[in-house]
């Protein structure tokens, strides 16, 4: 059943969703090459979700990392370890990251 108002395009690159995994490098970096690139001009809304794999308890985040373009999107996950006394957060301080996976997906506005 179809939404009023809402058009569904199929099998056009410019209103193609395209989703992937992958792995960044160990610095947190990882630049997505989409596998169909959008129409000129077209800059597509991304997103991505860090996936933990090592059982943390830090905090781990992932953000663009600048402006993505037509043909790709480059992001860099952060990992923040709080360190508290007597359930008492006294800082958080920049911790390394390693390789993590994201999901990412990306879609014509």
């Amino acid at each position: 059943m179809a939404l009023p108002g809402v058009h569904i395009t199929h099998g056009e690159v410019a209103g193609l969703t395209q989703k992937d995994q992958l792995t960044t490098a160990t610095d947190g970096t990882v630049t997505w090459t989409y596998p169909a690139a959008y129409g000129e001009g077209v800059v597509p809304i991304v997103s991505a979700t860090v996936q933990a794999v090592d059982s943390t308890t830090d905090s781990l985040g992932v953000q663009l990392d600048g402006e993505p373009t037509n043909t790709q999107a480059k992001f860099k996950v952060t990992r923040t370890v709080t360190n508290s006394i007597l359930g008492i957060n006294l800082f958080s301080i920049p911790a390394s990251i390693g390789a993590q996976i994201i999901h990412v997906e990306a879609k014509a506005p």
